[in-house]
């Protein structure tokens, strides 16, 4: 077996595993939260929930990428243990599933896909999402799915849950709407439009690819015929590439690319999938060198913060939550410094995900960042990206 010297070592990542899941995995979810959760405090209290306080969306409460986070770690998880048979990843890949689906149940509206649940009740949850979580939700549950470790009840639950996101698409992304998955509560969604001329090209498979996960999983072939009718039309609105404020945008493509070609039945449109995602694969390579030199100041990433009561707070009004609460948190130089950090892991996701080996600079760059989260301190959920990278790569590049 080859060693890659631009990894870095095993034992670290390891470390960084552990670390990870001590300070942000909660036993009473089984999600990855964005603010540590072993001061046993810090995190919005269900009156506040209720409120939409400080926003609809718990923006800057660690409540806000819980789907994001869980469902790259459950990828990770699937990836080291397609490797090694790994029992540490198995385990953990059935209680992030088992916590993707407490989330998706918790809805009071049909298919509506919350954030994440309150660690402190294990319900309670903001009524604004995105289509970043709903599109990372049905890849966690998808690819677990697909994988040898989904059981019969975990496979009945898992289509379940696709088919009342499916039924929500289907009721909601209308014309009338503007093509809005909307909040829970009904209302204007700040980020869940999932049709029409307002997408970049990086979101426009993102519809198609849900009632294509939806037919995969029940067998149920309205959902086959509605992906049928968006697929044409999606394809051609993905390419060119376009610019991109960080390349988590591009993960999420890649993933819901991945399942359109997976799940899709027709030789010439998957070969049309990996046409598009071989383009996507070649941009993100494209981006070592600016990445690469946004990063060169960034020794290490401040430790995230534990209770968001604490957070300096400015408010940023929008027509779409009307008079709800719209606090931010100050300080979006760090999160920017946070993101370009997380864009080196997902270069190598996004390559892995078209099959395509990553370069000795992406390498490089990925080892380069890594350096700059400590595997025994506390950076929020930034270690998930490079764990799915990390497992992703080792098994195209140590043979």
């Amino acid at each position: 077996m080859r060693t890659n010297i631009f990894l870095p070592k095993e034992k670290d990542m390891r470390n960084s595993w552990k670390n990870l899941i001590h300070h942000s995995l909660h036993p009473k979810t089984d999600l990855l939260y964005g603010h540590t959760i072993t001061d046993g405090h810090g995190f919005p209290t269900a009156e506040e929930i209720v409120a939409c306080r400080p926003n609809p969306c718990g923006y800057g409460t660690g409540l806000d990428d819980c789907m994001i986070d869980s469902s790259t770690m459950l990828d990770a998880c699937l990836c080291r243990y397609e490797q090694d048979g790994s029992e540490e990843a198995a385990t953990l890949a059935k209680r992030l599933a088992g916590g993707l689906l407490r989330c998706a149940a918790a809805a009071k509206s049909e298919g509506f896909i919350p954030r994440g649940l309150s660690p402190i009740d294990g319900t309670s949850h903001y009524p604004d999402s995105s289509r970043d979580q709903y599109t990372m939700l049905v890849f966690g549950l998808y690819r677990y799915l697909r994988s040898p470790l989904c059981n019969a009840q975990e496979q009945a639950a898992i289509a379940e849950a696709l088919v009342r996101v499916a039924r929500r698409c289907e009721k909601n992304v209308t014309k009338e709407t503007g093509y809005d998955l909307l909040r829970e509560d009904g209302g204007p969604s700040l980020y869940t439009t999932m049709w029409g001329d307002t997408l970049g090209n990086h979101e426009h498979c993102r519809l198609p690819m849900i009632y294509l996960a939806a037919w995969r999983a029940s067998g149920d072939s309205h959902w086959l015929s509605l992906y049928q009718e968006k697929r044409d039309e999606a394809l051609a609105h993905s390419l060119p590439m376009s610019s991109y404020w960080h390349l988590y945008a591009l993960q999420q493509m890649q993933c819901a690319l991945w399942i359109c070609r997976d799940a899709e039945q027709e030789k010439g449109y998957q070969e049309r999938y990996t046409t598009v995602m071989q383009e996507v694969a070649a941009y993100a390579l494209s981006c070592v060198v600016k990445t690469q030199s946004a990063i060169e100041r960034i020794t290490t990433l401040p430790s995230q913060a534990t209770d968001y009561h604490t957070l300096r707070w400015e408010e940023k009004k929008n027509e779409k939550w009307g008079r709800l609460p719209s606090l931010y948190p100050c300080g979006s130089n760090n999160t920017d410094d946070f993101y370009l950090v997380q864009d080196a892991p997902n270069i190598l996701i996004v390559a892995s995900l078209a099959g395509i080996s990553a370069t000795a600079e992406a390498l490089a760059l990925f080892s380069r960042a890594y350096a700059t989260i400590l595997p025994d301190r506390y950076y929020g959920t930034a270690a998930v990206h490079f764990l799915s990278a990390y497992y992703r790569t080792k098994q195209k590049h140590e043979r």
